[in-house]
């Protein structure tokens, strides 16, 4: 990256530049670039990005007050700042409102809001959405219980290598969640999951269930 022309196009005023160098700065998915960290400059260059309308920017600044990174931690304005960025179709944002809503942070807890902004960033291929609409339907949340739509769901997740997906999906299996219950392809679920370093003793500890399953299995049909 050259962070002298990122430097250059930030202070002409180019909000994808500012919201870049504004990222690096806070340390926000940082990439190595030798520059040294300096939060209350990221956050000027993130509001300034995020006035000309940069949905990225508002959803950082959303991260920023969330998790008090840079600035004070203020859940409101973090639900204000995200829900910005959703509101321009930012499906990450999109998602995060729904967490916000579905847990009520920021804002009143309501259910039905949560599954809808989880639909919209899910509709939008966010993986990380695609899971939420999954959990809603393997739980009642908002929607009618329904396994099989969850599982839906968790495997277009899935597909996109989400870790915590893979593990769900092997839940469903080893538990018959909307399938048929299968120890061996729960195996396989898991161990996916485990090569991505998902919740890993969990993993660990259901492969270990599922390995002696198969196995139990394997030793009656031999006798």
């Amino acid at each position: 990256m050259d962070i002298e022309k990122l430097k250059i196009d930030a202070e002409n005023g180019n909000a994808e530049a500012q919201c870049a160098l504004g990222k690096i700065l806070l340390r926000i998915d940082y990439d190595g670039t030798e520059i040294d960290e300096n939060a209350d400059e990221g956050i000027r260059l993130l509001k300034s990005a995020a006035k000309q309308g940069n949905a990225e920017s508002e959803f950082n600044l959303g991260l920023c007050y969330l998790y008090g990174r840079g600035v004070d931690e203020d859940k409101t304005e973090a639900f204000k700042h995200t829900l910005s960025a959703a509101k321009k179709n930012y499906a990450s944002a999109q998602n995060n409102i729904g967490t916000f809503y579905e847990n009520g942070i920021g804002v009143e807890k309501d259910e039905n809001a949560a599954f809808e902004w989880y639909k919209k960033s899910a509709d939008q291929g966010n993986d990380i959405g695609q899971l939420n609409v999954g959990n809603c339907y393997k739980d009642g949340i908002a929607v009618k219980r329904d396994f099989s739509e969850a599982l839906k769901w968790m495997k277009l997740s899935a597909e996109q290598g989400n870790a915590d997906a893979l593990f769900e999906i092997g839940i469903f299996y080893e538990n018959g969640y909307g399938v048929r219950r299968d120890a061996k392809e729960s195996f396989n679920w898991y161990k996916k999951a485990a090569e991505k370093k998902s919740r890993q003793s969990d993993v660990l500890r259901r492969l270990l269930l599922s390995v002696r399953r198969r196995c139990g299995a394997q030793s009656s049909r031999s006798r």
